[in-house]
């Protein structure tokens, strides 16, 4: 099964994404901040899917956590959120099928494709 670890600050925001995910058959965990998310990856030892990360936390940049976590641990795919405009801010994930990008508010369906292996 698929793990997914969501950090989102917003609770609210969390909750429903993590509700949805769950109903989507894959196995969710949360954090509400980047050190909750580092935290939750290194008690893991990294084995987590897919990272699903909000641009804008309290106390990182979602970018550049994804940069920083991609290095230490084998994320296979990050998809960061953001209800800004997100172009050319990581110009890098061009290059990289790791990294895909996701505008709030999505649907089902977007969020599905973000979440899909490159290829599929």
């Amino acid at each position: 099964m698929t793990s997914i670890l969501v950090v989102e600050d917003d609770e609210v925001t969390r909750a429903a994404l993590a509700d949805l995910l769950d109903a989507m058959g894959y196995t969710v965990l949360s954090a509400a901040t980047g050190a909750q998310a580092a935290e939750a990856l290194e008690r893991l030892q990294g084995q987590v899917d897919v990272l699903l990360c909000d641009v804008q936390l309290p106390d990182a940049d979602g970018r550049e956590l994804a940069l920083h976590l991609g290095v230490r641990w084998p994320v296979p795919r990050f998809v960061l959120m953001s209800g800004h405009f997100m172009g050319a801010t990581m110009p890098y994930a061009d290059s990289d099928a790791r990294y895909r990008w996701l505008s709030k508010p999505f649907t089902t369906a977007q969020l599905k494709a973000a979440l899909r292996p490159a290829g599929e």
